[in-house]
């Protein structure tokens, strides 16, 4: 007891002398030093930027700090998008609380693949504003000082950037980040119909696919013998083996779209590598949305039309495709469309639309349904 009263008494002293020769030492958490925000920027489409049409590219600027700083706001396009009116670039003033709209319009002549366009705004740093600006919103006087010098230090040219992503393809146009694209479609010349499927795998690639899975059937093996004692997924191999048991699930969804690529319609195949590729993918929405998506597409190559739409119509009644919906929804119009359900086909044009009004494809479709 006593030894352990002597140590705290030691402890105690020694903070004390700590805090007494470091008044300023501290072991709390310092918050990050920043500046205020000193302009805002960014920009929004008057509309779609579809193939051949003219849209307007509306940028907003809003100067939050500032004490008439000159700035340079210019616009980057893509290839295969032409002005029409408007300065790609231009000089403004910038003062506290100048709100500015500068306007571009555009047309997209051709296809440009995934791209984006860039709004950046070039300026000197408003140093003297914003010293002002943190003299007024700074209570602790140590932390403006710092605040101070720390502006001082930016006495250069800065460049803010607001960047969308653009895709336009002949099927679709999309400007929103959280889309998630397949840009690649399929056709089944049976019923006619073009189909959206996931990307794959180049088919120069097949052969490399194809020897990884005649090695992983050592694997394979190993698994079902061992899959009781639970030894071939311990210990130190456990990461590297996971990781070759998530690429056979991967290389078995690759084989599947090949052989409903290249060869006479086999569903039973093709069908038994998909089940097998759920087992061993490391699933998530997108994976599983597209080996149902391809599942569905076996049964319209075998005229099974019926069991296909029932696929799709569940995919997207049930929500969980998130931005894929339109996809699902615009395969089953097209499979209707296939076997001259023309009527029935356009509810779900109309649908995929709602979810993706750039859907081009589905355009098409529904132009030529109503006109039929």
């Amino acid at each position: 007891m006593k030894a352990s009263s002597s140590f705290l008494s030691c402890l105690l002293l020694l903070s004390v002398m700590l805090f007494g020769l470091f008044p300023c030492l501290s072991f709390g958490w310092q918050p990050a030093l920043e500046l205020p925000k000193w302009v805002d920027l960014g920009f929004r489409f008057s509309s779609l930027p579809l193939p051949g049409k003219e849209a307007t590219i509306i940028g907003e600027i809003y100067t939050l700090v500032g004490n008439g700083e000159m700035a340079t706001v210019t616009f980057e396009l893509p290839k295969g998008i032409s002005i029409i009116s408007g300065d790609k670039s231009r000089v403004i003033k910038l003062s506290k609380g100048f709100r500015k709209r500068v306007t571009l319009k555009i047309r997209s002549n051709r296809p440009c693949g995934s791209s984006q366009i860039k709004m950046s705004l070039v300026a000197d740093y408003p140093v003297s504003a914003m010293k002002e600006e943190i003299r007024i919103s700074s209570s602790d006087s140590e932390i403006c000082e710092k605040r101070i010098a720390l502006a001082n230090s930016l006495k250069v040219r800065r460049t803010i950037s607001y960047v969308k992503r653009l895709y336009i393809s002949d099927n679709e146009v999309s400007i929103s980040d959280k889309d998630v694209l397949w840009s690649n479609t399929e056709r089944i010349s049976s019923i006619a119909g073009v189909f959206f499927v996931r990307d794959f795998y180049e088919t120069k690639d097949i052969k490399i696919v194809k020897n990884r899975l005649r090695r992983f059937e050592h694997y394979e093996r190993l698994l079902k013998t061992s899959s009781d004692s639970g030894t071939f997924l311990s210990g130190k191999f456990k990461a590297k083996r996971l990781k070759k048991i998530a690429q056979y699930g991967e290389d078995l969804h690759s084989m599947a779209i090949y052989y409903f690529q290249n060869l006479p319609a086999d569903s039973k195949r093709v069908n038994k590598l998909i089940d097998k590729a759920v087992l061993y993918s490391e699933i998530n929405d997108e994976t599983l949305v597209s080996l149902k998506n391809l599942s569905a597409m076996v049964n319209v190559q075998a005229n099974e039309v019926t069991k296909a739409v029932k696929i799709w119509a569940t995919l997207a009644e049930a929500g969980a495709t998130g931005t894929l919906t339109a996809y699902m929804l615009y395969n089953t119009g097209e499979a209707l469309r296939g076997i001259g359900k023309q009527k029935e086909s356009v509810e779900f044009f109309r649908a995929a639309l709602l979810e993706r009004p750039g859907l081009l494809l589905a355009r098409e479709r529904l132009r030529d349904a109503l006109s039929n």
